[in-house]
């Protein structure tokens, strides 16, 4: 005869199936057998633990891009950064776990007196410079405008940028553009005479030379010089990249203005022009010099005149 079940004894181990697992999804904890929405898509808590949902690509999705230590991604991407997991969000910005890594070091890096440390990034003229891990600064290499020493004419003399200088009773400036910039007052003897002598302009009452010779510039606008016979009166030929001038030609090289003397030499203008400054742009810790094309992923990139660099914006496959 079977005795009453209730007084039977049992073991209370936990069985597997009575362990209620729990998600963690974007900040929000589910259990087992869940199901929630992640924007357009449907996602389901498993008993592992694990999230699973769809891959929908909702109607108003943005391809939103988020910046993290010089590299790009996409939102929804997730990426490391040493042993910490970060993700792009749709808001552009990045959300990193904050745990502290076995090797983390604070370097510190000086440049030009001043520390900064691991991670800190900061600008050193027109250049962005960042502090590395190692203690090392790197550093964009853009030309900045003030490196660049424009040089004006005027008047047939050469001046440097910010030099100040005296035209009859106006005072110029050489801007660095290469331009001068004068007061426009009236002088006392003003006479608005111009004398046009060998490709060069000159004011009533200049007195210049012409070889052995002594022109002045009359108010009538005419020139009027000496006519000695110079002893080494000879038509003197320059040779200019492959190009020969007789003496007292002008000519342009490039952005510059030369002339051939009366000793065969050839005198040019100084400025730097446009095309003779190059470009270079950092991309993802590579130099590329203007107008190189390069791949990111699968987007082409192309480097500009400005330093700048130009990507396009496909979004590409997930790896």
């Amino acid at each position: 005869m079977l005795k009453d079940w209730r007084c039977f004894n049992c073991t209370k181990k936990l069985c597997p199936d009575d362990v209620v697992a729990v998600c963690e999804h974007n900040g929000t904890s589910y259990n087992a057998g869940d199901s929630f929405k992640d924007d357009c898509n449907t996602c389901r808590c498993l008993k592992t633990g694990d999230v699973s949902c769809t891959k929908k690509l909702c109607p108003d999705d943005v391809v939103a891009v988020c910046e993290h230590n010089g590299t790009s991604y996409n939102a929804g991407d997730s990426f490391k950064d040493d042993c910490n997991t970060c993700r792009c969000l749709k808001t552009g910005d990045v959300s990193c776990t904050k745990r502290l890594c076995p090797d983390d070091v604070v370097a510190v890096c000086e440049h030009n007196g001043t520390s900064y440390n691991a991670g800190d990034s900061f600008k050193v003229d027109c250049n962005t410079c960042r502090c590395l891990k190692t203690g090392d600064v790197s550093c964009t290499k853009r030309l900045c405008l003030d490196d660049v020493v424009a040089v004006c004419e005027h008047n047939g003399t050469s001046y440097n940028a910010g030099d100040s200088f005296k035209d009859d009773c106006n005072t110029c400036r050489c801007l660095g553009s290469g331009r001068v910039a004068c007061t426009e007052r009236l002088c006392p003897n003003d006479v608005v005479a111009v004398c046009e002598h060998n490709g060069t302009s000159y004011n009533a009452g200049d007195s210049f030379k012409d070889d052995c010779n002594t022109c002045r510039c009359l108010k009538t606008g005419d020139v009027s010089c000496t006519k000695r016979l110079c002893p080494n009166d000879v038509v003197a030929v320059c040779e200019h990249n492959g190009t020969s001038y007789n003496a007292g030609d002008s000519f342009k090289d490039d952005c510059n203005t030369c002339r051939c003397l009366n000793t065969g030499d050839v005198s040019c203008t100084k400025r730097l022009c446009p095309d003779d400054v190059v470009a270079v742009c950092e991309h993802n810790g590579t130099s590329y010099n203007a107008g190189d094309s390069f791949e990111d992923d699968c987007n082409t990139c192309r480097c500009l005149k400005t330093g700048d660099v130009s990507c396009t914006k496909r979004l590409c496959p997930e790896q």
